[in-house]
């Protein structure tokens, strides 16, 4: 489960990813279509925060690749 988060919004838009690796993701969104071309993304339960790239979309999957890494970061306590 992760949620992005742009723009300073105090909350986030959550998302399913899959394909997690160091380089980058695939982030399957749930019926919401405005994704920013650049975003943070919470990564729960592996308590990261990377900030991603948007690389190409198509209908509800959103392939992004990892811009930086902050590792010990938890969504719901910020």
């Amino acid at each position: 489960m992760g949620y992005l988060v742009f723009n300073g919004q105090p909350s986030g838009v959550p998302c399913g990813v899959r394909e997690f690796t160091v380089d980058g993701a695939i982030l399957i969104m749930s019926g919401w279509i405005g994704v920013p071309d650049e975003f943070s993304l919470f990564v729960e339960p592996d308590s990261v925060r990377v900030d991603c790239k948007v690389i190409k979309k198509r209908g509800s999957k959103v392939q992004v690749t990892f811009e930086t890494w902050e590792t010990d970061v938890r969504y719901r306590t910020r």
